[in-house]
Parts: C-alpha cells; structure tokens; sequence
C-alpha cells in the first residue's frame, strides 16, 4: 500500500503554525458551532500563508456520512465537510491550493493523490503520536499500520 503521510515534507511554516493552533484548541470536541468556528480559523490561517484567498467553508453534518466524506467546489471555492475530520479539512483545502495555482489541470488522479499526501502527511508532521494512535485504531483512510521487521 502507498505511503502517503510520507510523501509531502515541505510545509509553509504559517501552515504548521496554524496546525499546531488547531490541534491546541481540541478540535474533535464540542458542537458545530465551536467547530465551524476552530476550523474556519486554520482555513484563513493557511490559505494566508499560501498567500491565497480563502475558501469558503460549509458544514452539512449527516450523522451516516462515511469517513472522509467531503468535497471542494472549484466554482464556489467552497469546501463542503459531511462529518467533523481534520484529515477531511486538510484534504480539501489541499484541492482549493490545487485550484488556486492552477495544478487542477494535472487530472483527477493526480489531484487525489496529492490532496491525500497532503493532509496525511501535515497531520503526521504535527502529530505523529496521535496520527499513529489513528491509525493504529483504524480510523484514518489510506494508511495501514507501520509493520515490525522480522
């Protein structure tokens, strides 16, 4: 299996600022509203560190949405999360960078690939203990636990 949370090394620093600040403010608890509001501020956050506009930001919370549910509308420049995930958020801000740079054109492949390097690997970056607990658990897509060498 590909090893995407080891394939993105190169991080604008206000974007690891910016992750350090999110994962302080605890992100995985409280309602919507303290949600939308902690992750709206890593959103303006690393898009100005990008030197990018900021996307919009929509939650649509559906209780029986999958893991990773979520998407990027290049027209409204509007990520969309159907359930609270860092791993979500980071993914589809990576597709607003994408368009904003004009790398939309490299194909979707690509495009996921990279979005998922991205998010996998920022989250890696900043919380190595936790992305492994994650993953240990089962609960981050596109990973399998790290296997001891005989």
């Amino acid at each position: 299996m590909r090893r995407y949370e080891n394939e993105h090394l190169l991080f604008a620093p206000g974007v690891l600022k910016a992750t350090r600040k999110l994962f302080k403010a605890r992100p995985w608890h409280g309602d919507e509203a303290r949600l939308r509001e902690i992750y709206s501020r890593w959103v303006d956050r690393a898009s100005e560190a990008h030197g990018i506009y900021s996307p919009n930001l929509m939650f649509r919370l559906e209780p029986e949405a999958p893991r990773g549910a979520g998407y990027y509308d290049r027209y409204t420049k509007t990520l969309f999360l159907y359930r609270p995930s860092i791993i979500t958020l980071f993914h589809e801000f990576r597709h607003h960078v994408q368009c904003e740079r004009g790398r939309d054109v490299r194909g979707r492949t690509w495009m996921e690939d990279d979005a998922r390097a991205f998010s996998l690997s920022l989250y890696k970056r900043v919380r190595p203990e936790r992305f492994t607990e994650a993953v240990q658990a089962g609960t981050v897509l596109f990973t399998q636990p790290e296997t001891e060498s005989a």
